[in-house]
């Protein structure tokens, strides 16, 4: 009886306790998901509201955050402080998302963590100012502080959750995170309620998935699982037939190429960042060209444009695409951002100097920025570069604009350190060179903006910042002048292939909308030396897989057995992107609509590209290999 008396009032106490809990959680989770689904639509003018969003999904994605905040509370032991971090959280994803998805049309991803320790470069693609930042983090310290304070008193006092019940919450929270963990896992509960809720994966475009599923169903859908799906027919002799193939299509184009040709020949791929043509935009009015010069060499070299896997953002994509050959379009979209998804923790990859076969060179990169950036300094190792000079190993190098706003080292400089590396080496060199110069933001960058508008009919007004962006534009063609001049001083052999990664993410929809689709996705791409070159243009835009093809044709320098595939790919599907595809007549299409040898070719490519990755064969390096 008297144990009885003592139980009653514990069990009232705790039973209270799990129902404030619950209601209180249930509640703060339900405000964070309708304001986070919300506003997510508001900002991006869809004006749905929550409309789009099934009662049975938005259900789901409400009970999914619960669950976080009652890990949160099981962890903290106190409603204010889950409350308060829960809403941190509500507020910085939504924030990060809407940046990320006005400047490149992508939403925030789980992936996209590992820009945490790229601080200074998040906050300049945001245009944040610095010091407005440090407040911000001073003011949310100085509040959890404070909270946490009172959590403390007030526990002083007797009122805390009992131990059990936080432990309860806790591994309900760590439950649901392996669930979420394995989302796209054959057969994962969490994904098949989704499913029988009704939701319909938009794979192919992920914007428009966050906005048909809502954000908290968007990030659970890419949230990390195998980069490809394997092919039915995927087996060892499949590899190796077509690895038998191609090896004897290389030898037959090889028999008229110079085998010598590269032997001492300098090769230096430049990504210039959003380096793209504005007159390539119908519906704009520019004062000044800001690319004389390069249009010059344009025409009197090796060149055409090239199709972005993206607008305005998603640089290292089509750097992946460029050293290694193989398409981001054929991984899953979970896994389409290989820099961060699929290379880290390898022991290595394919290379670009077994591509173009230039594996007896020196090979380095040249990147002016943090090599964290997109995992670069781990990634170029994988990549087959030797050495790697990034930000902190250019010390005084020359930047354009206020260093506190626009960080970015500029192109001149880039240039002049690929020049002083040559010069330095007694080896034939390959260099990877990616520039920052021209990247967001650009408000306010120079003096001297380059006038820009609409055409009349448009009757919409083209940003300040625009104007900005062209003069750097022309900083960018008068540096690419002076390294041409360089270039051709040197007494070695040089080529240099260049091309722009995407467009900025800056121009009125109105004019983007007045264009065909493929034009938001057009970069230039050139090929130049001080060595005679054969003509590699082609007729209309590639896909960046296609630039290695392009330099052995205009060196005449002998092809690997890949580089001998994607030319017979180039012919039938010139470019497969994520956002469109080419046809053989550079007319945009669907997969399903390609003529039956484009859909025999990919599907080839998507066999040599899993053996690459994810296959087993002893043929994979084969590929990469001159005979």
């Amino acid at each position: 009886m008297r144990v009885k008396k003592i139980l009653t009032p514990v069990h009232r106490i705790a039973t209270k306790s799990v129902s404030q809990d619950l209601i209180t959680t249930a509640f703060m989770s339900s405000v964070c998901v309708f304001a986070v689904e919300a506003l997510f639509k508001r900002l991006h003018s869809l004006g749905e509201g929550m409309s789009s969003l099934s009662p049975a999904v938005l259900g789901l994605n409400v009970g999914i955050v619960w669950m976080i905040s009652l890990f949160i509370l099981g962890l903290t032991g106190s409603r204010a402080l889950t409350y308060v971090l829960l809403s941190l959280a509500a507020t910085a994803s939504l924030v990060a998302n809407y940046y990320k998805s006005t400047l490149r049309y992508e939403p925030l991803l789980p992936t996209d963590v590992t820009y945490l320790g790229e601080a200074r470069l998040l906050l300049a693609s945001a245009g944040i100012n610095p010091w407005i930042a440090w407040v911000s983090c001073v003011v949310t310290l100085a509040i959890l502080v404070l909270v946490a304070t009172w959590h403390l008193r007030q526990r002083r006092r007797g009122q805390r959750s009992p131990l059990l019940l936080r432990s309860a919450y806790v591994i309900a929270g760590a439950s649901l995170a392996i669930l979420a963990a394995s989302f796209n896992n054959d057969g994962n509960p969490l994904r098949r309620a989704y499913e029988a809720a009704g939701v319909e994966w938009i794979f192919w475009d992920q914007m428009r998935n966050y906005q048909s599923n809502g954000f908290v169903a968007g990030m659970l859908y890419n949230m990390p699982t195998d980069p490809m799906d394997r092919p039915h027919d995927y087996d060892e002799a499949a590899v190796e037939a077509l690895l038998e193939t191609y090896s004897d299509r290389a030898a037959i184009v090889n028999a008229g190429r110079n085998s010598d040709s590269l032997a001492e020949t300098n090769v230096v791929v430049v990504l210039s960042e959003s380096f793209s043509d504005p007159a390539n935009l119908d519906g704009l009015v520019l004062d000044e060209d800001p690319i004389p010069f390069t249009r010059a060499l344009m025409m009197d070299n090796p060149s055409g444009s090239l199709v972005s896997n993206a607008y305005g953002g998603g640089t290292a994509n089509m750097e992946f695409e460029v050293l290694t050959g193989l398409s981001v379009a054929n991984l899953a979209a979970q896994a389409r951002t290989p820099f961060q998804s699929l290379l880290p923790g390898r022991s290595g990859f394919a290379e670009f100097a077994g591509l173009i076969g230039a594996e007896a060179h020196a090979r380095a990169a040249i990147h002016p920025f943090s090599g964290g950036s997109y995992q670069r300094r781990s990634v170029y190792p994988l990549l087959g570069f030797d050495t790697a000079t990034f930000e902190a190993d250019m010390p005084g190098a020359e930047r354009l604009g206020d260093p506190a706003t626009y960080p970015y080292v500029s192109d001149r400089a880039v240039y002049n350190e690929a020049i002083r590396q040559i010069q330095a080496s007694s080896d034939p060199m390959l260099l990877n060179v990616v520039t920052m110069q021209n990247h967001v933001p650009y408000e306010g960058k120079y003096p001297d903006p380059i006038g820009v508008r609409a055409a009349p009919d448009l009757n919409v007004e083209v940003s300040t910042a625009a104007g900005h962006y062209l003069r750097g534009l022309k900083h960018s063609d008068d540096a690419l002048e002076e390294f041409v001049r360089e270039i051709d001083r040197l007494s070695e052999p040089t080529v240099v292939v260049l091309y722009g990664d995407h467009l900025p993410p800056l121009w009125p929809e109105l004019v983007m909308t007045n264009n065909e689709p493929l034009k938001r996705y057009e970069t230039p791409w050139m090929i130049f030396g001080n060595i005679d070159l054969q003509d590699a243009s082609v007729s209309g835009p590639i896909g960046p897989a296609h630039l290695a093809g392009r330099l052995s044709s205009a060196m005449q320098s002998p092809v690997t057995p890949l580089m001998a595939f994607l030319n017979d790919v180039r012919k039938e599907v010139p470019a497969l992107g994520v956002q469109l595809t080419l046809n053989g007549e550079h007319e945009e299409t669907s997969l399903n609509d390609l003529p039956s040898d484009g859909r025999d070719l990919l599907d080839k490519y998507r066999l040599i590209q899993y053996d690459q990755i994810e296959g087993q064969s002893p043929f994979a390096e084969e590929f990469y290999k001159l005979d």
